[in-house]
């Protein structure tokens, strides 16, 4: 499995606070409860709770792994390989940002 393998959309929050994935793929790329969701930029979602619904067209319960669920809806959310994600997470403590997530700052500015 590669770093991150597309697993669906997200299309509701429901009143429990878990989040319901449509399966757009092949379910089959989760293997067993407990994966772990990222969003496109590598953050986390969440963890698989269950997976329900037709063969042909399931859906999965995911518990949220942060509270801030607004705006969540339509996005695609990917299975993340449990190593690159430990990977990833380490890279985001020590200071690591993706490009696009970096703010500078007046005293980040070069001196003239």
């Amino acid at each position: 499995m590669g770093i991150m393998d597309e697993l669906g959309t997200i299309i509701h929050v429901a009143r429990s606070g878990r989040i319901i994935v449509k399966i757009d793929n092949d379910a089959s790329k989760i293997k067993s409860t407990g994966v772990s969701l990222v969003d496109s930029s590598g953050l986390r979602i969440g963890r698989v709770q269950e997976i329900f619904g037709p063969v042909f067209s399931p859906y999965a319960s995911i518990i949220p792994s942060r509270n801030k669920l607004t705006g969540i809806v339509g996005k695609k959310v990917f299975v993340a390989d449990e190593d690159s994600f430990r990977k990833m997470k380490s890279k985001r403590e020590h200071g690591h940002r993706p490009k696009h997530k970096q703010a500078r700052h007046e005293h980040d500015k070069p001196r003239k």
